[in-house]
C-alpha cells in the first residue's frame, strides 16, 4: 500500500473548492469536508499538489500536504478515527 498523504485546504471560492475536492476523489481513502487521506506515492503526491496549485488562489487560499504514519491493527488495516 502507498503511504498515506493527508491533504487539507481552506479555499475561498466554492467552485475552486469543488474542483480540488474532485481532483482528490480518485485516490481518497477517507475524508471529510476539506481534509482527505489519500494513498499516494511521493511522486504521485507531488503531481497532485502541482495539479491542485493551479486551481487555487495563492493570495486567499491555503493548502497543506502532510504524511500520516497511521499504525496498522492486527488485520493490517490502517485506522482513521
Amino acid at each position: 500500500m502507498d503511504p498515506i498523504a493527508l491533504f487539507a485546504y481552506d479555499i475561498h471560492l466554492p467552485g475552486s473548492r469543488a474542483r480540488v475536492c474532485r481532483a482528490l476523489q480518485a485516490s481518497r481513502l477517507h475524508g471529510q469536508y476539506s481534509v482527505h487521506a489519500c494513498a499516494l506515492s511521493a511522486t504521485q503526491a507531488q503531481a497532485m499538489l502541482e495539479s491542485i496549485a493551479v486551481l487555487i488562489d495563492p493570495v486567499t487560499d491555503h493548502l497543506l500536504l502532510a504524511w500520516v504514519h497511521a499504525p496498522a491493527d492486527e488485520t493490517g488495516l490502517r485506522l482513521f478515527t
